[in-house]
């Protein structure tokens, strides 16, 4: 029966919160005054407006109760892990702390600017607010497959067909033939920026132009239309330069402050063995 009573998980967490209520207070022998919880009259009604929020109506006095008891709990389970050095090697806790001094670092970001600020900066990243020019084309597609005499041999053929105004009847092929309004980054994904770029330097008529080469082979190609990309005014984009720039504020205040920090340090790499 003895035996039996020792396997008990009730006796078993007895003992264990009994050793740590000894080790806490042979670790905190004077510390009185970590003993008090304080919790303001504005907490207790930040807690009563996080309950209403949560279930749609006020808390009742025994639910207040519940809330600033298990408010206190939290408090203490706090003093109490840290007393006892749980909170030492922990990446989790140290995470969390990091965490919330970015925290109080980015409350410390001014959320508005001037208007010349920001149309500096709006200037100075315009690249990612312009709006893409859009082309639709045909392409007839030519394969590099080919020994270097006979390649050469057909790409005259085809500029000769391609300047009569015909279409140069290229090799079969997965690549689409046809492209409908489709934006620059969307051209280079599918052909590569070379082609982009080889593309964006042709004339803007209906004409049979190239060959243009991407990184799949040649290509002989059309424009039907085209879309000059623009840069829109600053008004229209306003939030999302406002938002950029709050962004790069925040990533060189905290590289500052954490230049600041490692300055305070004198930080020891051991060296590998």
């Amino acid at each position: 029966m003895m035996k039996n009573f020792f396997k008990e998980p009730l006796l078993h967490f007895l003992l264990l919160s009994f050793l740590l209520f000894i080790a806490f207070d042979f670790l905190n022998p004077e510390e009185t005054e970590s003993k008090v919880v304080e919790i303001s009259a504005g907490r207790v009604a930040q807690l009563q407006q996080r309950f209403q929020k949560i279930s749609q109506r006020p808390p009742s006095v025994e639910e207040t109760e519940a809330l600033v008891r298990n408010y206190a709990l939290d408090e203490i389970y706090n003093r109490e892990a840290r007393a006892l050095g749980l909170d030492k090697n922990d990446s989790v806790v140290k995470k969390r702390l990091r965490q919330k001094m970015e925290f109080m670092l980015q409350d410390t970001i001014p959320q508005q600017t001037e208007r010349d600020e920001l149309d500096a900066f709006f200037r100075q990243n315009q690249g990612k607010y312009r709006v893409e020019s859009r082309f639709s084309f045909e392409q007839a597609y030519v394969s590099l497959d080919r020994d270097h005499t006979e390649l050469k041999g057909l790409v005259e053929q085809l500029k000769t067909v391609a300047a009569s105004g015909e279409k140069p009847l290229g090799d079969d092929s997965l690549i689409p033939t046809t492209v409908n309004s489709a934006s620059e980054s969307e051209i280079a994904r599918k052909f590569g920026q070379r082609f982009l770029n080889e593309l964006l330097a042709l004339k803007k008529n209906s004409s049979w132009q190239g060959p243009v080469q991407s990184g799949l082979g040649l290509h002989f190609v059309k424009i039907n239309s085209f879309e000059e990309g623009l840069l829109p005014a600053l008004d229209t984009v306003h939030d999302k330069v406002l938002n950029d720039w709050k962004y790069q504020k925040s990533s060189e205040a905290r590289l500052t402050f954490e230049n600041e920090l490692l300055q305070r340090y004198d930080v020891r790499v051991e060296a590998a063995q």
